[in-house]
């Protein structure tokens, strides 16, 4: 598995060096250097991970067992929060006037008592290498909950969904969801009995029954292993439509051949 991983990233390095090539040619249309742009991103950028759910304890328990350790609580009706990986710990909080505040460590628990709409957290952590965390606490105001799925979907490509059993209610939230959180979407199921599954089969990628997550009794293996099998498939498609855009230029350098003058330059 590592000799995988290992040739996924060497393999990725010399893709990125390619659209790098491709985009100092200058051969490139305004319109292509945004593609180009934008596909580079996406092989740069950890994938995106959105843990929600209705109960704070439930997010904060499968978001400290995705990371290994617990580096912030999820509050009730507190901000969202975004966790990615960084050097040292560090964070920054957003409030509602559009002020923020950046300080070294991991967040106290007296932030949040001014009320801050938004914090990133950076965490040195190896999970961190591969994917970052959004957790974002629905709470028990149904009204709010397509807005935050919807702003959650744009900033996500993979949706966990924590819920003590999957009723009535919990059926309701995830048919609201937007489409784009249901192209990789996991169920977490926290109550003791698993009520869940064949409810909720077809409608998630994989349903997962650990009871007591909120209280870290379950580590999420299972899931981890899963998610990172479909990071690895991601990052294949990000480089193969990568790979497509490349072959549009050949000897632009971006195919390491030699690169021609830009457009508009004299022979």
């Amino acid at each position: 598995m590592q000799t995988a991983t290992h040739s996924l990233a060497t393999d990725t390095g010399a893709v990125l060096a390619r659209l790098e090539a491709l985009r100092a040619s200058g051969v490139l249309t305004q319109a292509e250097v945004v593609s180009c742009n934008g596909l580079a991103d996406a092989l740069r950028r950890p994938a995106r991970v959105a843990v929600f759910g209705q109960s704070a304890d439930d997010v904060t328990g499968v978001l400290a067992s995705m990371l290994g350790e617990t580096v912030i609580e999820v509050a009730p009706e507190g901000p969202a929060i975004e966790v990615y990986a960084g050097e040292s710990a560090q964070h920054t909080a957003t409030f509602e006037d559009g002020s923020s505040l950046t300080q070294e460590g991991y967040p106290a628990a007296a932030l949040l008592d001014y009320g801050p709409l938004f914090l990133q957290l950076e965490a040195p952590l190896p999970m961190l290498q591969t994917m970052s965390f959004l957790a974002v606490e629905l709470g028990g105001d149904a009204e709010t909950y397509t807005p935050a799925l919807n702003w959650a979907s744009k900033r996500s490509e993979i949706a966990i969904f924590c819920a003590n059993s999957f009723g009535d209610g919990e059926a309701a939230i995830w048919r609201a969801a937007p489409d784009r959180l249901k192209n990789h979407c996991y169920l977490v199921i926290t109550g003791a009995q698993d009520t869940a599954s064949a409810r909720a089969r077809g409608a998630f990628d994989a349903v997962i029954h650990a009871p007591g997550a909120s209280r870290m009794a379950a580590p999420l293996a299972a899931l981890k292993h899963r998610l990172a099998a479909d990071i690895t498939d991601a990052r294949r498609e990000d480089m193969d439509a990568a790979e497509l855009f490349l072959r549009r230029f050949p000897g632009t350098g971006g195919d390491g051949a030699d690169t021609p003058k830009a457009k508009g330059a004299e022979a």
